[in-house]
C-alpha cells in the first residue's frame, strides 16, 4: 500500500500518542503511591500490591491476539474509544474501589485498555509511516506518549501526598475524559483495512526470525530491563523514600 507523506498524516500519531498519555496518568501514579498507601484502599500487605501491579501486564499475554483481531474489524477510533471508557472506569475505580478483590477486576480492566491504546497507537505509526519517516514517527510516538509516565509518577506522587491517592486517582480519572473529543474530531472514523500475515515462503521466514536467536537475545535483553527497571526499581523507589525522607517531609507539611 502506497502512503503519502503530507504533513497532516502526523498529527494523528500526535493525538492517539498523546490520549494514551492521559490515559496513563492513573496506571503510573499507582507504581509510586500504592506502595506508601495500599490500606487506604483496602489492602493488607505489600505482596498484595505487588500482585495488583502486574495483574494488568499479565492479562495483555491472551489479551493482545484478541485485540489485535477486533482492531481488524473495527476502526481506530472505536477502539480508542473503548480504551478511555475503560480508563475512566478504572482510574475513577482507584478512588472509590476498596479491597482486594475489587482492584484485581479494576488492573484486569486496564490490562484490556492498555491493549486497546498500545496496539492502536503501533497500527496508527505502521500506516502513516514510509521509508523515510518511520523512526521519527516511532519516536514521536514512544515520546509523547511516556509523558503520561512522567506526569502520573511525579505530579500523582505530589497530589497523593497532599490530598491521599484516592483523590489523586479521581482527579486523574476526570482528566482522562479530556482525551474524548481529540479521539472524536482527528481520529480517523473509517474503517481501514489492515493486510493479514502474507502466506508462503514469507509466512515461513517470519516464524523462523520470530525463534530465532537474534530475536532471543531481544525479548530476553528487554524482559530483564523491563524487570528491574520498571519492575523492581519502579515499584519500590517510593517506599524506599518513604523509609529514608517520609516521616521527616510528612511532619514539615
Amino acid at each position: 500500500m502506497t502512503k503519502s507523506e503530507h504533513a497532516p498524516e502526523s498529527k494523528s500519531v500526535k493525538v492517539v500518542a498523546l490520549v494514551t498519555a492521559l490515559c496513563l496518568l492513573g496506571d503510573s501514579l499507582l507504581y509510586v503511591a500504592l506502595p506508601i498507601y495500599y490500606r487506604e484502599v483496602g489492602l493488607q500487605s505489600l505482596w498484595e500490591v505487588g500482585i495488583i501491579l502486574s495483574l494488568n501486564r499479565f492479562v495483555r499475554i491472551p489479551i493482545n491476539p484478541l485485540v489485535g483481531k477486533c482492531y481488524q474489524h473495527v476502526t481506530l477510533r472505536t477502539g480508542l474509544l473503548i480504551a478511555v471508557s475503560l480508563t475512566l472506569v478504572t482510574t475513577i475505580g482507584y478512588g472509590v474501589g476498596y479491597g482486594f478483590f475489587v482492584w484485581v477486576i479494576l488492573r484486569l480492566l486496564w490490562g484490556i485498555a492498555w491493549s486497546f491504546l498500545r496496539l492502536g497507537g503501533l497500527f496508527t505509526v505502521l500506516e502513516e509511516a514510509t521509508d523515510s519517516n518511520r523512526g521519527k514517527l516511532m519516536g514521536q510516538y514512544n515520546g509523547l506518549y511516556r509523558l503520561g509516565s512522567l506526569g502520573g509518577m511525579l505530579g500523582g506522587g505530589i497530589l497523593a501526598s497532599f490530598i491521599g491517592l484516592s483523590a489523586t486517582a479521581i482527579i486523574f480519572g476526570v482528566l482522562a475524559v479530556l482525551a474524548i473529543p481529540y479521539v472524536l474530531r482527528y481520529v480517523p472514523s473509517l474503517a481501514q483495512e489492515r493486510t493479514g500475515q502474507p502466506e508462503g515462503d514469507s509466512t515461513e521466514k517470519k516464524r523462523k526470525g520470530l525463534y530465532g536467536r537474534h530475536a532471543i537475545l531481544a525479548i530476553s535483553s528487554g524482559l530483564l530491563l523491563a524487570l528491574f527497571l520498571q519492575g523492581l526499581f519502579g515499584s519500590t523507589l517510593s517506599l524506599l523514600m518513604l523509609e529514608h525522607y517520609g516521616k521527616r517531609f510528612i511532619s514539615s507539611v
